[in-house]
């Protein structure tokens, strides 16, 4: 995405550019909308495999979710 907005979390703007896209984990009937580590989004596909990254410092919110990173292989 080329256009800046505020992470609903911090209230800083995005850096740009940024991609997020809709990930369903194991066993969910569901999917939900997140930011991806990737920029690119020719990088990215339909039912890629992706792993969830932390902050360092947890504090139990959603907010300790910082992206979801494409798994190599």
């Amino acid at each position: 995405v080329a256009f800046p907005f505020l992470d609903p979390f911090t209230g800083i703007p995005r850096p740009v550019p940024y991609c997020y896209g809709m990930v369903k984990l194991e066993g969910a009937d569901n999917t939900f909308q997140y930011f991806l580590s990737e920029k690119d989004p020719a990088q990215l596909r339909v039912g890629q495999t992706v792993r969830a990254v932390f902050r360092d410092e947890r504090t139990g919110s959603l907010a300790d979710l910082l992206h979801f990173a494409p798994v190599e292989g």
